[in-house]
């Protein structure tokens, strides 16, 4: 049985996000922003290595916030990771008292925080009655102990970046976790299988229908490659040879359409979701007006201009369009229209989450 690691696609081609980071790191703490699954964890997890060597003058200390809802679990995951003492029911300001250790236990170096997925945290400490008093306390602590923080997250993170009254607002430099040119997408797909032997019979053609896909993005990337090596198993044409056939079988499996879907979609909110659903598939380009008219001829009588520029911004968070000078919008994975109509009743699943959509105006004027 040929099979791919599953960990082949971990922080490939990030050398520049990577670098990025580094640079600012020197005056700044970061926000690294990306939608799912497009490689921010190993991206962190390269940076805390880096920093690892005895020889760096920065030090530096990870935390996986998956799992991190709130306060207590917050200060729980650090008492168990980080051998600093501090009670779980501590308050946000009681942060500054783990630094404080923290700093302790390397007198002569600086360090870096990194803080992985915070957007259920930030989500958490921005519904408070002392507002962000979590992150406001980050950003206190950065300024008076001279330690820094590269904070990951999606749309969350993203949001707060842009808002004059969040505590990330000026304290951040942004860093987006881009899909992968397709240069590098040609190597993503090409070494696995090298190494496995196979041989890619007119390679350019199915590493191209993969991007159009894909959009560049590796989880999806990997997806599809895993796919096809499993149809090679399955249904050798010639032994050790991958043709477009294998490909072609193995975009046809609804569960591997539903996982594209899935990751594309991530935590796209309902009025971007409908975004996905309207685009044809004869359109490689649309502007926020044509848009605006697709989603008002569904029934929505009124989107404020600034809703529709932040549902720009997720679509492009998401790797479903590159924005362009002006409005333009450009569609990644030029087969996604054809993907969601395949595998769906498209008209039902638009009015379904258009009801959701309403559903939510509704409560949120309530």
């Amino acid at each position: 049985q040929l099979a791919l690691d599953d960990t082949y696609t971990d922080s490939f081609g990030r050398e520049r996000e990577i670098n990025e980071v580094r640079s600012k790191l020197r005056t700044h703490s970061v926000s690294l922003i990306g939608g799912r699954r497009i490689g921010k964890t190993s991206t962190l997890r390269r940076l805390y290595d880096h920093f690892q060597d005895e020889n760096s003058p920065i030090v530096s200390y990870f935390l996986d916030c998956h799992l991190v809802k709130d306060y207590k679990s917050l200060f729980r995951r650090i008492l168990r990771h980080w051998n600093v003492e501090i009670d779980p029911n501590a308050d946000p300001a009681e942060f500054e008292d783990v630094v404080i250790q923290l700093a302790s236990h390397h007198p002569n170096k600086k360090f870096v925080i990194l803080m992985d997925e915070i957007d259920s945290l930030l989500e958490f400490d921005r519904r408070q009655p002392e507002y962000e008093w979590l992150f406001r306390t980050f950003r206190a602590v950065s300024n008076e102990q001279n330690c820094q923080f590269v904070f990951s997250g999606e749309k969350w993170l993203l949001a707060s970046a842009y808002d004059p009254y969040s505590a990330l607002f000026n304290f951040t430099e942004r860093v987006r976790i881009k899909p992968l040119p397709p240069k590098v997408v040609y190597e993503l797909v090409s070494q696995p299988f090298e190494k496995l032997n196979i041989w890619v019979e007119k390679a350019e053609d199915i590493i191209d229908a993969i991007y159009r896909v894909s959009a560049g993005h590796p989880a999806i990337v990997q997806m599809i490659c895993q796919a096809m090596v499993e149809e090679l198993s399955r249904n050798p044409l010639e032994a050790g040879l991958l043709q477009y056939q294998h490909l072609e079988i193995a975009l046809d499996r609804q569960e591997l359409q539903k996982e594209i879907i899935e990751t594309i979609w991530g935590q796209m909110n309902l009025l971007a979701k409908l975004v996905t659903l309207v685009w044809r598939e004869d359109q490689v380009f649309m502007t926020l007006d044509e848009i605006e008219s697709a989603l008002l001829a569904l029934g929505i009588e009124y989107i404020d201009p600034k809703d529709l520029e932040r549902t720009a911004e997720y679509l492009e968070l998401y790797c479903f369009v590159r924005l362009h000078t002006g409005d333009k919008l450009e569609l990644i994975p030029t087969t996604f229209p054809v993907i969601i109509d395949h595998l769906t009743n498209k008209k039902r699943l638009t009015q379904t989450v258009l009801n959701d959509y309403f559903k939510d105006l509704n409560e949120n004027a309530a």
